[in-house]
């Protein structure tokens, strides 16, 4: 409803990382022309485990991850979101468009709700959507 678009410089209430709430963009206060690579995205992207290591291959439509037009795997290797991802879950990863060395700096930036966060986590992952549709 607002169009924002990159750049643009926002007014939000909420604490979302602070609690459970979501922020709310009120306006948009600016603009910046920045000057950066384009980012690319891979959206709706299962976390698998495979010989013990979180990866991601797929989405959930069944659709490759690709870097470049190549077939790649994302490893969740970074100590900060390990611990914030399971096996199950439906994350959405990013990267520069034009980095040379795109799936070294690829990274989650967007981990999706789950329908009942009131269960525990361990019966929440108890199942992975990606294999049951295999």
């Amino acid at each position: 409803m607002l169009n924002l678009q990159d750049g643009d410089i926002v007014t939000a209430d909420g604490e979302p990382y602070q609690s459970l709430s979501k922020a709310y963009i009120k306006r948009v206060t600016g603009h910046l022309d920045l000057d950066y690579d384009p980012i690319e995205v891979f959206r709706q992207a299962v976390v698998e485990s495979k010989d013990g290591e979180l990866v991601v291959t797929h989405n959930i439509y069944g659709k490759r991850l690709k870097v470049n037009g190549s077939k790649v795997t994302y490893h969740v290797k970074d100590d900060r979101i390990q611990f914030m991802v399971q096996e199950g879950d439906i994350v959405d990863l990013a990267w520069y468009a034009n980095d040379d060395n795109a799936q070294d700096s690829m990274t989650i930036r967007w981990v999706y709700p789950l329908e009942d966060d009131n269960q525990p986590a361990e019966k929440r992952h108890s199942r992975n959507p990606w294999k049951e549709a295999c």
